[in-house]
């Protein structure tokens, strides 16, 4: 499974920590430890010139029970877009397995119907 980092937080921390480093040794900056400093600097170029990752963040959802019991059918709506789902009256939602609202995406994992 891929993880996504926010770049920019992980660059300015990391600016931070090279600052930090940097004035701890500039007195005695040595061949090795300039390599270090140059190293770093050269990690966060590098990580700006990345293409993003094309991602949204997950949204997690629980499906309610909609008020509405007409035709026969139950009809179940998402808490993130309210989108109104029906089905028969003798199934259950959980064996239906709808794990994400059809309509925006959204994860089915919270305590709901």
């Amino acid at each position: 499974m891929s993880k996504y980092i926010d770049v920019d937080v992980f660059i300015k921390s990391f600016r931070e920590a090279l600052h930090g480093l940097k004035a701890q040794v500039d007195p005695d900056l040595t061949p090795k430890a300039y390599a270090y400093l140059r190293g770093g600097e050269a990690i966060n170029e590098d990580l700006t010139k990345f293409p993003a990752a094309d991602v949204a963040p997950v949204r997690h959802g629980e499906w309610l029970k909609a008020e509405d019991d007409y035709c026969g059918l139950n009809i179940i709506q998402c808490s993130i877009c309210h989108e109104e789902w029906c089905f028969e009256i003798g199934d259950d939602v959980i064996d239906l397995n709808y794990h994400y609202c059809p309509n925006c995406g959204a994860k089915m994992n919270k305590e709901g119907v």
